[in-house]
């Protein structure tokens, strides 16, 4: 209860996994795995799970919220997507 309320989300925590918001879903699996000791979370296509999310600032948040509980976070991606991260790759337009 305590990782919900760090993410204003108590008022879930007695919703089944098929009501929650995309939003929502996210968070409570960051959750499950920030659970584990020394976790290092690994996001696949975080935007196949959170495609309505113009750019990354949601999930980077969310990251953020569970920092002292992981060991490390590593977002795989395809290049494609490289400007919903609002990165550059250096070169010149």
């Amino acid at each position: 209860m305590d990782l919900l309320k760090r993410f204003n989300m108590a008022g879930i925590a007695e919703k089944r996994t098929p009501s929650l918001k995309t939003g929502e879903l996210f968070c409570v699996m960051l959750i499950r795995a920030a659970m584990v000791r020394d976790a290092v979370v690994v996001l696949d296509r975080p935007f196949r799970i959170l495609p309505d999310y113009p750019d990354s600032l949601f999930f980077m948040d969310a990251l953020r919220k569970v920092d002292d509980l992981i060991a490390g976070a590593h977002i795989f991606d395809y290049t494609r997507e490289k400007e919903r991260y609002r990165a550059t790759d250096g070169a010149e337009d």
